[in-house]
């Protein structure tokens, strides 16, 4: 589980995502980065979430991952911009308003007692058998929401119902960087 983020970590995170990104749609090779520091070579799930003119222009996540964090992100970075498939790819014309918002996962729990859900800080995750979907504070802001509130949109985000018994629900605990 990832600890707690040193200031210039957070930064280097930040600008591996939106590197990643200028070098797909400048068509250059990905940026490697010295992982000299243990956090980087932390296996972390990754969620990011691009903002151009504060409307969202991709939204995908690895909320499990094998590799470590740098790899994760830029991946993840790349598939948000360029293979969301609810979004043309990302354009040179967008990137000066381009905005990364970057979660870095540090635990998921299957979630046993709905008392335990806090939908003003914890993510979550919804797995059916066929699909899966992520749920997080900032997707519902503005709207007053309880633990069964959050489930249903959860759910619904899924593709499933609130009802359906072949659900899962994990709580995401993470950590939020903006830029």
């Amino acid at each position: 589980m990832i600890g707690e983020i040193k200031i210039e970590d957070k930064k280097l995170l930040l600008k591996a995502a939106k590197d990643a990104i200028w070098a797909k749609l400048a068509q250059e090779d990905i940026p490697t980065y010295y992982k000299d520091r243990d956090i980087y070579n932390e296996k972390a799930g990754v969620i990011i979430k691009l903002m151009v003119k504060e409307k969202i222009r991709g939204y995908i996540s690895e909320a499990q991952s094998q590799a470590g964090i740098l790899d994760t992100i830029q991946k993840v970075a790349i598939n948000s911009a360029f293979y969301d498939p609810r979004f043309d790819s990302l354009k040179k014309e967008e990137w000066d308003d381009l905005r990364v918002v970057l979660y870095i996962v540090k635990d998921i729990t299957e979630l046993k007692n709905l008392k335990a859900l806090n939908p003003t800080q914890d993510g979550l995750l919804v797995k059916s058998p066929s699909n899966s979907a992520i749920l997080l504070p900032d997707d519902v802001s503005g709207v007053p929401m309880t633990p069964e509130g959050y489930m249903k949109e959860a759910a619904l985000k899924a593709g499933s119902s609130f009802q359906s018994s072949d659900l899962k629900y994990f709580l995401i605990s993470f950590i939020k960087l903006t830029e």
